[in-house]
């Protein structure tokens, strides 16, 4: 008998170990609070200057990354502000450099799996869905389609991204 207490105590000592990735809650749960941007992948295809018929295909990770969020509930209220550096290929051999930011403020809501969260910006009522990659208390990967309008193009480029958050 003493043996077998002696093979339960680490067997409950292990199974009742912290969970120190921070994976602990739901989406609701952890999304409040004040997020740092840290990295922008994006993807897409824009008009061709040169020749509006054709479309250019660009990816890339964003430089200059920079940007929070700050998300609260009750009510459930986004502030988020994003600016990255985009380069688009055109052929010409040197890829354009493009500044994207974005900011703005709204609500927000998760789907009832939390695999989705949706922002509604309150300036004009359209809503981003990002599919939740990542759910940690410290740290969020969101993928979703954003409308970017690049400077002085008067054109609007829907952006594949996916970004990454921590606290």
């Amino acid at each position: 008998m003493k043996r077998l207490l002696w093979l339960l105590i680490p067997a409950m000592f292990f199974a009742c170990k912290k969970d120190d990735d921070g994976n602990s809650g739901g989406l609701e749960s952890n999304l409040p609070g004040t997020w740092k941007l840290i990295a922008v992948e994006y993807s897409g295809s824009a008009p061709n200057p040169s020749n509006p018929t054709q479309t250019v295909p660009f990816s890339g990770s964003g430089t200059n990354v920079n940007g929070q969020f700050v998300i609260t509930k009750d009510p459930n209220t986004i502030n988020y502000s994003m600016f990255f550096v985009g380069e688009v290929n055109l052929g010409s051999g040197q890829p354009i450099s493009l500044p994207i930011q974005q900011s703005g403020s709204g609500t927000w809501t998760t789907t009832t799996d939390g695999k989705k969260l949706i922002m509604t910006n309150d300036s004009d009522g359209k809503t981003v869905t990002f599919n939740v990659i990542t759910n940690t208390n410290n740290r969020q990967v969101w993928e979703g389609t954003l409308p970017v309008e690049p400077p002085g193009s008067g054109l609007v480029v829907n952006v594949d991204t996916r970004i990454t958050l921590i606290r």
